[in-house]
């Protein structure tokens, strides 16, 4: 009798063991679905944001020239401001590379160092 009741608990502890188990990976699986789901949401969110962005700085048109479709692409001045302050940022960062270049070429002209 007492080998019997030893052996129903271990089932039973195994079963419910098993049982556990099963709940959480069902739960984990439900989670990283959701995960996801949230994921994607995020992403169109963001694609949203861009394609509203990009309707600000730039105008397309659609046509045809004769029997083939055409389209064109024009800044709006809008897009040409924000362009132009972007080449400004790029002449800056160049700038400040090549006179941080300087320095070093300095440096290394002081130790007796060839630059490469």
């Amino acid at each position: 009798m007492g080998v019997s009741i030893v052996a129903a608990a271990a089932v039973f502890f195994v079963v419910a063991g098993g049982l556990l188990y099963l709940i959480i990976v069902y739960n984990e699986l439900v989670r990283l679905r959701n995960d996801n789901d949230r994921a994607w949401a995020n992403i169109d969110v963001l694609l949203k944001q861009r394609h509203d962005e990009l309707t600000k700085l730039l105008d397309v048109t659609k046509g045809y020239e004769g029997n083939r479709p055409h389209t064109s692409c024009r800044l709006t001045k809008t897009g040409r401001r924000r362009f132009l302050d972007y080449l400004a940022v790029l002449e800056r960062l160049v700038r400040d590379a090549a006179k941080a270049a300087g320095k070093e070429d300095a440096r290394a002209a002081r130790l007796g160092i060839l630059p490469t």
